[in-house]
Parts: C-alpha cells; structure tokens; sequence
C-alpha cells in the first residue's frame, strides 16, 4: 500500500533518471538524488525510500519534496518534448539542472568574467611571449603576472587554479626550483 503523496514521473523524465542514476560520469550527489527520486516513485514513501538506499531524512525530504514543487515545470518540459520543441539531450540537460544545488547567498564574486577570461587567455600563452623568461606557467607566477599586466590588482595562486581547473586548462601548481629568474 502506497502512503506517500505522489511523484509524477513520465517515461522519458525515468528514464533519464536511471540513466543519470547509473552513469559513472555524473557525480555521487546526481546519482544519490536521482535514485531517491526513483525509489520515491515507487514505493511513495519516504521513510521506505531514505531505508532502502541508506539515505538521510533530511536528503530524501528535501529531494522528494523539492520535484513535487517543481511538477509544473516538469510537466511543461514533457509537454515540449512531446511536441519536438526539445530533443532528447536538452531535456535530460534540464532534468539534470533540477537536481543540481540550488544557488546559495554569499559574497559577490571578487573577480569580473572578463578578468577571468583575460587570466584563461594569458595561462594558453607561452610565458616567453609575455616576457616571462621560463617555459611553463606556475599558478603563483600567472598570480604575479595578472597583477602586473594590471588585470587584477591583487589574487592569489588558489584563486588562479581554481579558474584554470574551471577551463580545464594545466599549469605546474607550484613554481619549480631553478625554473625562473622571475
């Protein structure tokens, strides 16, 4: 006997779900939500649901009651996929987005999207051409460099691997010995 409130899932929306539930790609949160998602639809209880996946309350309430609330816009992405006005990849992109975090409050970003790119662009440059004498950037010395260029008045090394990593661009993460007269 089912004792929850229902999760109206349609057969793509399961589908894509089992998927994300099962790809080696997607992170341990994707794959943790979209199985209590799954297993809420079957059994319609969330303590059933939190036990069988050896879950949290606080995780599957949250979860469960996070895609009941979002049931409308779920049915409106269905409703555009039936109609082709979405493909297959874009719905499961947006069906992917809804289990992401949800944006958190906190401090404004201390870096502008053009100083970002400026830093990206300078890290695919050979240090030679920006008349730094080595042969592979450091994060301290792309810090040190950003700074004097003027891109930013002042960043740290941490900061300047996290934007690398973003890119997915590589830089040797500590300055070698003996590697710059800089």
């Amino acid at each position: 006997m089912r004792t929850g409130k229902s999760l109206i899932l349609s057969k793509t929306q399961k589908e894509i779900l089992q998927r994300i539930s099962t790809q080696r790609t997607n992170t341990v949160q994707m794959v943790e939500r979209s199985k209590i998602i799954l297993e809420y639809n079957r059994t319609w209880s969330k303590t059933k649901t939190l036990q069988s996946l050896n879950s949290t309350w606080d995780k599957v309430n949250r979860w469960v009651n996070r895609w009941q609330n979002q049931e409308n816009e779920r049915a409106d992405l269905e409703q555009a996929y039936l109609r082709k006005q979405v493909g297959r990849k874009a719905y499961a992109t947006e069906i992917e987005k809804l289990l992401h975090d949800e944006q958190r409050p906190g401090a404004p970003s201390t870096f502008t999207e053009s100083q970002k790119q400026q830093i990206i662009a300078l890290a695919t440059q050979k240090p030679e051409d920006a008349g730094i004498p080595i042969t592979h950037w450091s994060h301290e010395i792309l810090a040190q460099t950003a700074i004097e260029k003027g891109i930013v008045p002042s960043i740290s090394s941490t900061h300047i691997g996290t934007f690398l990593k973003c890119s997915n661009i590589a830089t040797t993460p500590k300055q070698l010995l003996g590697a710059s007269e800089y």
